[in-house]
């Protein structure tokens, strides 16, 4: 939760006449008449919060570890080496990610998933301690091409690179605005947004 101080600013969304809200339900406070103007406020960091993602990173990063699981050894870091050992993991903010090196006959089969299956399991029992879980349609298992934290890794080639389909994508705009005369200022630098993350797949 954050400071009251703080939620009292932490409003999103237009304004609403009281009586229309309690109409629908919404459990608004005595003190408001039926014709005063509400807004919706949030007691808790939100994901506009400059703050937010340090939070949310460390939350998890805590929740893993209480599993059992994001051993410090074999954890991929920033601005760091690669673990030394055959199996990587690694938390970015609400995404959990544990990679196995195995000889190319081995993957994708029972074998490989087998080498890395414990430590799933010790991630998901410590944030199921804590009443969370992972999204099941983001779950991919034993898989040899898969998108982890924006990079598309494929393991029979041995490549990381940025997904084909945002790279299609970027393409597409930068000719689309190379088609025109002029553009703003501000589309240059949407498109150096999109670029960076591609170009730093190298």
């Amino acid at each position: 939760r954050v400071p009251r101080q703080k939620a009292a600013r932490n409003c999103v969304g237009p304004g609403f006449r009281a009586r229309l809200l309690r109409s629908r339900g919404f459990d608004v406070p005595d003190r408001y008449a039926d014709d005063d103007v509400v807004m919706l406020r949030f007691s808790h960091q939100t994901m506009g919060d400059i703050n937010a993602c340090a939070h949310a990173q460390q939350a998890h990063e805590t929740m893993l570890r209480r599993g059992g699981a994001l051993d410090p050894c074999r954890t991929l870091r920033f601005g760091r080496p690669p673990p030394r050992g055959s199996i990587w993991e690694g938390a970015y903010i609400d995404d959990y990610a544990v990679g196995a090196v195995v000889q190319i006959s081995d993957a994708g089969t029972s074998l490989d998933a087998a080498a890395d299956a414990a430590i799933v399991d010790k991630a998901r029992s410590g944030i199921a301690a804590h009443g969370a879980s992972y999204q099941a349609s983001k779950r991919v298992s034993a898989a040899e091409v898969a998108t982890v934290w924006g990079t598309m890794i494929d393991g029979k080639l041995g490549r990381a690179n940025a997904p084909w389909d945002r790279i299609l994508m970027t393409c597409s705009l930068t000719l689309e605005a190379l088609c025109f005369h002029r553009v703003t200022y501000d589309i240059v630098v949407g498109l150096a947004g999109l670029w960076g993350p591609i170009l730093l797949h190298r």
